[in-house]
């Protein structure tokens, strides 16, 4: 069978799974698939904590993950077919979702002095995974299936094409194929042909725009469409040729006492374009995104009640799966947060106020990260900058009450966890979802798969996390954490 996800997508009226069958038959579930899933999620989650750790780099894991486990099926699995594949790819971006939130925050407990503890970061991680996917759990049919068409999740849509090429192999996986050497040898891997070209202007109109021929970029533009594609492309030149010089001009203008706002050792008029752009560029570029995603959270309110009352009411629309398991795991995980925190911070006000901070904010943003998933994918979605703003905000209310001692930072950063953990994975776990309602899998069944090996992936990181705290020194953990940029 022969199917096109990126033309499929575009219309919802005319959307047909993969599969058509019933929900029942639509099951890729086993004990293999498990214990697959459990050893994909396993290493996905290590080796993305270390690498983002070390190096600052992460990737989803949908599209690695699809493609190993394809393979894997087709050698281990009793049961073949795409829905133990689709079942894999799921669990694996479960497990590499938690480092690609936790190592930006987790390393910083130990920056101030602190150690992090191997029980309360598995408690506070594993309630952020099921605080995530209940919220997430609440908007995914609006973003999923109402709005398909509109929300076009290009990474979603890239792993579908992987399964439907993993089952109708010939030409389909040629082409992988192809696409597969060409990354090899214009990326970072091999690096043997020269695929960017950049141009800078260093007079008083400073500039910079590179050009980058890379595969993956293009099959991402081909899957978003072209009206998408030229809004990115416009954005990127009113940073390079609007933006970014524009504060590049009033920089050369600060005086000897003026610094960089996140690196304190370096002074404004000796930035250079590249500075210039990290510093405050980008930010802005965050910050509409984010602006742009709470908007739509604020929109999606009155689907977040129309939800909550028919779970509570136990009606569902006709073919429509019922959403106890994501309703019952979000009401625990908020709950369970205030007594997390009073055994942690011992002080039961703080506890109180800081566990409201942080279901507000994680509330919010995973609505956020779920939304962005949809318009530019989970690997390009600004973790980091939900991140600092939640963290400035939960500061500022610290700050405000007195807890400022070394003791207080760390219950602070403790809750930052919970935060970031719980955006990485809303994303994450929205984008899995939309691949299981494209291939017509059973959403309930996703949700279990995907929760268990985002709880392996919390044991593996603060594991993770911990060993190398103790074997490896302080700068290599400490690189790219949050606490880092702050300071």
């Amino acid at each position: 069978m022969e199917k096109t996800f990126s033309k499929h997508t575009v219309a919802k009226t005319h959307y047909v799974p993969y599969a058509t069958d019933g929900a029942k038959e639509n099951s890729g579930g086993s004990t293999a698939i498990m214990i697959m899933g459990a050893i994909l999620a396993t290493i996905f989650a290590a080796s993305t904590a270390y690498s983002g750790m070390k190096a600052g780099l992460t990737v989803a894991a949908g599209i690695p993950g699809s493609i190993i486990g394809s393979g894997m099926v087709g050698v281990f699995a009793k049961k073949k077919g795409i829905f133990g594949k689709n079942l894999l790819q799921g669990m694996s971006s479960g497990g590499e979702s938690i480092a690609s939130g936790m190592i930006y925050v987790l390393p910083a407990i130990i920056i101030i002095g602190g150690k992090v503890n191997f029980f309360a970061g598995i408690a506070v991680g594993a309630l952020a995974v099921l605080f995530a996917v209940g919220v997430a759990s609440l908007v995914e049919n609006y973003l999923l299936v109402e709005e398909n068409g509109k929300l076009m999740y290009p990474e979603s849509t890239a792993i579908s094409e992987a399964l439907d090429a993993s089952e109708a192999g010939g030409d389909s996986l040629k082409h992988m194929g192809i696409g597969g050497i060409i990354t090899l040898l214009t990326t970072q891997v091999f690096g043997w042909v020269n695929s960017v070209m950049t141009f800078v202007g260093n007079s008083s109109y400073r500039w910079k725009i590179s050009t980058e021929v890379n595969p993956m970029l293009a099959g991402i533009g081909f899957v978003v469409g072209l009206d998408v594609s030229l809004t990115m492309f416009a954005g990127s030149i009113l940073a390079n040729f609007g933006i970014t010089p524009l504060i590049a001009y009033f920089t050369q203008m600060a005086g000897g006492g003026a610094h960089v706002w996140n690196d304190t050792h370096m002074l404004m008029s000796q930035m250079n374009i590249d500075m210039v752009a990290g510093s405050y560029t980008k930010y802005i570029g965050a910050g509409m995104m984010l602006c742009g995603g709470i908007i739509g959270a604020i929109k999606l309110i009155p689907v977040i009640v129309t939800s909550i009352k028919k779970t509570l009411n136990a009606r569902n629309d006709v073919g429509e799966e019922k959403n106890s398991l994501g309703v019952v795991s979000l009401l625990v995980a908020a709950i369970a947060i205030f007594i997390v925190g009073a055994f942690l911070a011992g002080n039961i006000v703080i506890a109180i106020i800081a566990g409201i901070l942080s279901l507000v904010l994680a509330l919010l943003f995973v609505i956020v990260s779920a939304r962005l998933a949809g318009t530019i994918g989970c690997s390009n979605a600004p973790v980091s900058g939900m991140t600092i703003a939640s963290l400035v905000v939960m500061t500022l209310v610290f700050a405000l009450m007195g807890w400022t001692a070394n003791a207080h930072n760390e219950i602070l950063l403790l809750f930052g966890v919970f935060i970031v953990t719980a955006i990485s994975v809303g994303g994450a776990y929205t984008q899995t979802q939309k691949v299981n309602y494209l291939v017509g899998g059973r959403r309930s069944e996703m949700m279990k798969y995907f929760m268990i090996a985002a709880l392996i992936g919390v044991i593996v990181v603060v594991g993770t996390t911990v060993i190398l705290a103790r074997n490896w020194p302080l700068r290599v953990l400490t690189r790219h954490s949050v606490y880092h940029k702050l300071t």
